[in-house]
Formats: structure tokens, sequence, C-alpha cells
């Protein structure tokens, strides 16, 4: 029986392997095309910088989405006459060159840079196939939502798709990028071990030279731009107008954490909130917080969240994918408004200024996770993997 499964698993694979292969084959061979954006109409349509046939046909392309209407500008890493031969005309293009070295991420550092300058949040990218992989990727992970081709490739090619919440299969389906009998949602899951022996707050707090009896509000996270970090300072100068013994970490790093430190000198916050960097101990770091806070823009679960609850620490999150089904069950948070820094930092002085319901939903958070355990959800992928390799009989 273990042989036939062995046997079975191989095959499959194999074809797998075989598929992709001249799926990518045939891709190659196939002429400029354009990622969709998500949504109606976009801010900008991009066409990245290539070999100069590839970048024609991509330009070609370009003028015939800007002529349907569905982008009032053009950003082309090439000369405005390029563009201009190809029917776009030069008031309506940005003409651009990579501003940092590295290829694709220099011309991802770039696009960020036009975009934040030009308040652009969505974008059509066309590009030329060997380029699109990295490009979508590079681009979307700044910010700029771009429906990647890939998505759709793969859910062809796939037997099952597996997703790690309701919120985020909901995403996917209504942009055509999962089909409803392909999907399996698998929730993630951490190991909480980590968490079962913490140091007490005041521990935590003397560790790390934060005030003892004050209050401290935290959040985990990458600096870049999906994750919101700017808004999540915004919301700590609101509290701290009200509760002025209010202290802010913020454990992470990245490409904006200069932008934040000049917002945090800006607003005078030097002394109340403090950047950490990458930390190891960031369990310990969590239980020093009194209000753990997510400001994303998207978040497929938010396991960030699920260790804050692991803390013991209740969570004000923004109502994305993941994050609302975990706050929905726990009962251990509050959820708000993507972008509504006012509605955070209501929330926050809500549950501090009520000491009882901060208790009562620290203790469903320690309670309420159980569901998303590590073991529970690689058994729950040896089933899908079973269900595959069973599918033929």
């Amino acid at each position: 029986m273990g042989y036939n499964y062995s046997t079975k698993a191989a095959v499959g694979l194999l074809a797998v392997s075989l598929g992709i292969m001249l799926a990518l084959a045939a891709w190659i061979v196939h002429r400029a095309f354009y990622v969709p954006h998500i949504g109606g109409r976009a801010d900008a349509i991009v066409v990245p910088s290539g070999p100069s046939r590839e970048v024609a046909r991509a330009l070609d392309c370009a003028a015939e989405l800007f002529e349907q209407g569905m982008a009032p500008k053009v950003v082309v890493f090439a000369p405005l006459r390029a563009a201009e031969a190809a029917g776009i005309p030069p008031s309506s293009t940005v003409s651009v060159s990579a501003s940092h070295p590295g290829g694709t991420y220099g011309e991802a550092r770039t696009i960020e840079r036009v975009f934040r300058n030009q308040d652009w949040q969505e974008a059509i990218l066309v590009t030329y196939p060997l380029h699109l992989l990295r490009t979508a990727a590079t681009f979307s992970s700044k910010g700029i939502a771009v429906q990647q081709a890939s998505w759709r490739l793969a859910a062809k090619l796939s037997a099952v798709q597996v997703v790690v919440s309701e919120g985020l299969k909901k995403t996917c389906m209504e942009h055509g990028l999962a089909p409803d009998g392909k999907v399996r949602v698998i929730s993630g899951g951490f190991d909480a071990r980590q968490f079962a022996k913490l140091p007490t707050r005041s521990q935590a707090r003397a560790t790390l030279g934060l005030p003892i009896n004050g209050v401290v509000v935290g959040t985990v996270s990458c600096m870049k731009p999906g994750k919101r970090v700017g808004d999540f300072v915004e919301v700590c100068k609101q509290v701290r107008s009200t509760i002025p013994n209010m202290t802010a970490v913020v454990v992470g790093d990245g490409e904006l954490r200069q932008e934040i430190q000049r917002q945090i000198d800006r607003e005078g916050l030097e002394e109340s909130v403090r950047l950490l960097g990458w930390r190891r101990d960031v369990p310990a770091i969590m239980a020093a917080m009194d209000v753990f806070v997510l400001m994303s823009a998207h978040e497929g679960l938010g396991l960030v969240v699920l260790e804050a609850m692991a803390a013991g620490v209740p969570v004000v999150s923004t109502r994305v994918d993941g994050c609302t089904e975990i706050i929905k069950e726990t009962k251990a948070g509050v959820l708000i408004g993507r972008g509504d820094t006012e509605e955070g930092a209501a929330a926050v002085v809500r549950l501090l200024a009520d000491r009882r319901r901060l208790q009562r939903m620290s203790e469903r958070a320690r309670k309420g996770i159980a569901r998303w355990n590590f073991n529970a959800m690689c058994e729950r992928y040896k089933e899908v993997y079973w269900e595959v390799c069973n599918a033929d009989g």
C-alpha cells in the first residue's frame, strides 16, 4: 500500500513538473502582455526596461490600454520619443530611469518613489515574459497593487490550491485567481511553546528599559509600505495626546526605517516611540505590552496577531483577511478600518481606559488561539496531499 502511494506521488510530481516546464516554454515565446490590476481604472500603466524589441512590444500594448482609458498616465523606463512612437502622448508619459542599482529591484524602488510622490496606488504592469515574475512580485511588495499572472497559471496547473484564511480565499476568488472547487483553506499554525514561559510585565519592561508603571503599546512589522508602520506612529501620536505616559515600541526594520524615524522626529515623539529593530526575543517584548496594534493594508493570515494573543496581549487590527477571522473568533481584540488612524487611536484609548475589559480580552486571547496549532496545520496538509494522490481513484 505504501509503495502505491509513493509511486502515485512520484508520478504526480513528475507530471506537475513537466506541465510547468511546458507551460513556461509556451509562455516565453508569447509576445508582451499585461498584468491586470485589481479593481477598475488604474493610476498608471508601467512599462519596465528590457530588450529594445520587447520594450517596443510592451509600449504598443501600453498604448492600446491607454487608448482604452485604463489609466491616465504611462510610466516608462525608455525615452519619451519611444513612447510617442507607440502612440502615447508625451503629456501623459512619465519617463524615468532606475535611481537605485540592482536591476528589477532598482526599478521597483524608482516606481515606489514615483507612486508615492503622485499618491498613486494601483498599476497595470506591461512586461515581457521572462521579466514578469520578478517584476510583478517586486512591484507588489512595494505596495503597488498588481495582480500577478503567475497566480492564474498556477490555478490552471494545480489540482488543489491552499490559502491560509477564508478571507484570502474570498479575495482570490473575487479576482479570478482561484477556482472555488480547487481551493482548500488551511489556517496557518505556530508553535506556542515559546510563549509558555514569559517574563512578567514588570520584568519585560525592566529589561527593555521601559517605564514599569506606564502604558506600553507595540507592533511587530517589517517596515515596508503595505505594513503601514507610519499609520502606527500616527496612532501613537493621537493616543499620547490623551495618555501622556504612553510609550510605544516597534519591532522590525526595513526600507522605510529612515522615513519612519523622520516622522517620529517631526512629530516630537523621540521619547515616546522606540524603534527596536529586528529582535530574537519577540515573545518577551510582547509580554511588556498592554495593547498590540497592527495597521497593515493586507495580511493573508496575520501570524503576528496570534503571537500577540499567545502572549496574552489584546489586539487592535485593521479589518484585513485573516486578522478579521482571528479577532471575530477569539473576541480578543478590536477591528478598525484600513488607514483609519483616528479609529485606531480611539480603540486603543478605550481599551486602556477599561482595565476589566482588557483583562477579559487577555484571558480570551490565550485560550482562543488553540485552533491555530502547528501540528494541526501539518495534519491538514497531509490530508490534502493524500487527497491529490488519490484523486485518480
